[in-house]
């Protein structure tokens, strides 16, 4: 919008203490979310103290604009990543009522502190988070780490029953590019036989095809591709 031009050109040029207070005023009570955003990152930017920190860190706190909370986790992990802002972010990340913000909050600390073990929270995140995009994001975190037996239950837990279908799916094709052994396979195959999900049947073929190159497979597969009965099965996944 057009008044959010005219505050990041305003903070990119000037920056005296009138300016610092009326980019105050715009980022707490402009009725505009965009010129609210642009104020935020502008303050952050430009105003570089212990003032700004302050603001930042109550902005986190509930506010009642989930938006306004992830600039304000972003900028504080981008301009002062200490113990002080991991704590905040592992905060929000964890209770954040809003799934954006505790998406945000694990975004910003594997990203500022990559070196960090943040599987614990991940972990939990991905099998108890009640939305689905909180816990993709957390599946897809937890690939940095090395497959052990807790990320492999997590993933098998998920890819036996889980309620989101597309975690799911994406369950049984990590299942296989990271452990692909007999018990894998077992999984696999049950879930071929027995699931009436046309994209979790996708995802196990996947899987199979990835980690066992043999006759029974090639099998298997002609099977499917004789059989046109099999493209009517329930997909919730387009």
């Amino acid at each position: 919008v057009v008044r959010g031009v005219a505050v990041r050109l305003l903070a990119e040029n000037w920056s005296d203490e009138g300016l610092c207070g009326l980019l105050y005023q715009s980022a707490t009570h402009d009725a505009h979310e965009e010129v609210r955003k642009t104020a935020i990152l502008a303050i952050a930017r430009t105003f570089k103290d212990g003032d700004t920190r302050t603001f930042l860190e109550e902005l986190a706190s509930p506010d009642p604009s989930h938006r306004d909370r992830e600039r304000a986790l972003q900028m504080l992990a981008d301009h002062w990543p200490d113990d002080r802002t991991r704590e905040l972010l592992l905060h929000n990340a964890a209770s954040d009522e809003c799934g954006t913000v505790r998406r945000s909050a694990i975004d910003g600390l594997a990203n500022t502190w990559p070196q960090s073990d943040f599987k614990e929270l991940l972990l939990r995140l991905f099998r108890e988070d009640p939305e689905s995009g909180v816990r993709y994001w957390a599946f897809e975190l937890l690939k940095r780490y090395p497959a052990d037996d807790a990320i492999r239950g997590a993933l098998e837990s998920c890819a036996a029953a889980d309620d989101e279908i597309s975690i799911l799916g994406h369950a049984i094709r990590q299942l296989a590019a990271a452990f692909p052994d007999d018990r894998t396979l077992d999984l696999l195959r049950t879930r071929v036989r027995d699931d009436p999900c046309e994209f979790n049947v996708i995802s196990a073929l996947h899987g199979l095809a990835a980690i066992r190159h043999d006759e029974e497979t090639r099998a298997l597969l002609l099977d499917f591709m004789n059989d046109p009965t099999r493209d009517h099965g329930r997909s919730s996944v387009p």
